[in-house]
Formats: structure tokens, sequence, C-alpha cells
């Protein structure tokens, strides 16, 4: 974004004869928005190694729901309806209601930390 308004701003000033050069020009836009997804073994590597409890959920609930990470640290457990399998939530960045479906190797992590919080 910022090499975009940047360069319109040069042009701008190019075409006003204030500058004689745009210094933008050529200057490849950086790829945005796609990360690679982790493989399956780092996956594994990650929830058997010793880092904690919640920091494990929490990389599971970003895997397994695709939701922002702000939405996942906001979480409470009062939005997670296990019975009917979902997260409901409002979403920090967008301000929708969404449901969000539980699948079951989250539904198992989930259930393990909230009998767990329970129990202390």
């Amino acid at each position: 974004m910022f090499l975009s308004a940047s360069s319109v701003m040069w042009a701008w000033a190019v075409r006003q004869r204030w500058v004689t050069l745009n210094p933008t020009k050529g200057v490849k836009k950086p790829q945005l928005g796609e990360y690679r997804r982790w493989p399956d073994q780092a996956f594994d590597d990650f929830m058997s190694s010793n880092i904690d409890k919640n920091s494990k959920l929490m990389v599971a609930m970003g895997l397994y729901t695709a939701q922002r990470l702000a939405d996942i640290v906001n979480a409470k457990w009062s939005d997670i309806h296990f019975d009917d399998g979902v997260w409901t939530l409002v979403q920090s960045k967008t301000g929708k209601h969404v449901t969000v479906p539980l699948l079951p190797p989250l539904k198992i992590l989930l259930k393990d930390s909230v009998d767990l919080d329970r129990s202390m």
C-alpha cells in the first residue's frame, strides 16, 4: 500500500516538475497476503513439544478455525458450545457475528483444556 501511494505521489511531483525522477518507478511490489502452510510434521512436532498448553491451543485454534489471532486470544469459554460443536464470536476486525465449527481434533483439545481449568 505504501509503495502504491508513494508512486502516485512521486509521479504527480514529476508532472508538476518539482522533481525530475520518480524513485519508485520500477520497484516491484512485494507479494503479500499468503503464508505457507506448516507441513503436517511441523505441526505434530510443535504439538508434542514442551511448549505450554495455552500456546498449543492457540496454534491449534488458528489452524483448525482460520480465525484471526486477536479473536483467538480473546476467545471465552462461554463462546465455545461443545454440544453444538461450534465457537460463536464477533470478529474484532469486521464486527461480524460468526459461527465456526469445531473440528474433532480441536474439540478434543478444547475439552481437555476446559476440564483442566475447572479442576484447578
